[in-house]
């Protein structure tokens, strides 16, 4: 991540951006939680790492806050293919999920359905642009109290 303030491309593994996010989100966890990584081969990708680091991280962030309730049964899964034409990165959780109708908002700047001040509501937000920024897409799916998808994609 400390390339973020001066940005360069590179082509980088994404399996590995992914994986460092993931060792540390996973020391957050509460204990008994877990998260698996199924990551396939990918194709090197050229992009700036220290920008998809970041978007990595505020999702996996907002999957690891949303199974604090479930205790040894939380669980975050994150898995990454090829397609073909494009890379796909699901980060699936079994948290508290968000209602139908806060969905539209979730990418809005500063909305969070946290406890005030337990989160900033700009995590989504800022991870958004930087895959729009990477020409990719973010989808969010979410049913609550089954829990969150979701869904990145970054072309080839």
């Amino acid at each position: 991540f400390s390339n973020v303030d001066k940005p360069q491309e590179d082509v980088v593994d994404i399996n590995a951006l992914l994986g460092a996010a993931c060792k540390m989100v996973e020391k957050k966890l509460l204990p008994g939680a877990t998260l698996i990584c199924e990551l396939r081969e990918l194709k090197p990708l050229l992009c700036l790492p220290g920008h998809l680091s970041q978007a990595f991280l505020a999702v996996l962030n907002n999957a690891a806050q949303a199974i604090e309730g479930k205790g040894t049964q939380g669980q975050v899964r994150v898995r990454s293919c090829f397609d073909g034409r494009q890379t796909i990165i699901e980060v699936c959780d079994n948290g508290v999920g968000i209602e139908e109708s806060a969905l539209p908002r979730v990418f809005d700047p500063f909305y969070t359905t946290r406890a005030v001040g337990k989160g900033t509501g700009l995590g989504l937000t800022v991870a958004r642009d930087i895959v729009r920024a990477h020409g990719g897409d973010i989808e969010f799916d979410s049913i609550p109290a089954v829990g969150t998808t979701v869904t990145l994609t970054l072309p080839e």
